[in-house]
């Protein structure tokens, strides 16, 4: 019984990895991204990143991979947005077409 791992084990903790930094393809992305939406500001960047994906940073090296994979899609979402008229009416300004637009 003595070689079997406890549960319980009080041991000193082994290092366990954090999540990993943003790659430097992911940062060129968003750095397109932004320069495509016009937006060049750095506290206008950091808003659209909180705005987006839920987490608020102070500086670039705050972001990891996920939260930046997660900016990557939402501001492909606004740039494929950024050119249509909005009405004010949410069935007309829905981003993709339902199956009855499909008929």
């Amino acid at each position: 019984m003595s070689d079997e791992v406890s549960l319980f084990d009080t041991g000193a903790p082994k290092s366990v990895a954090g999540p990993r930094a943003m790659s430097d393809s992911q940062r060129q992305v968003i750095r397109d991204a932004f320069a495509r939406l016009g937006v060049s500001g750095a506290r206008d960047q950091f808003d659209i990143v909180e705005e987006v994906t839920g987490h608020r940073i102070v500086s670039v090296n705050n972001m990891n991979e996920r939260t930046a994979q997660a900016l990557i899609i939402g501001l492909h979402r606004r740039l494929e947005t950024a050119g249509r008229q909005r009405t004010g009416n949410a069935w007309a300004d829905r981003e993709e077409d339902t199956w009855i637009d499909r008929l």
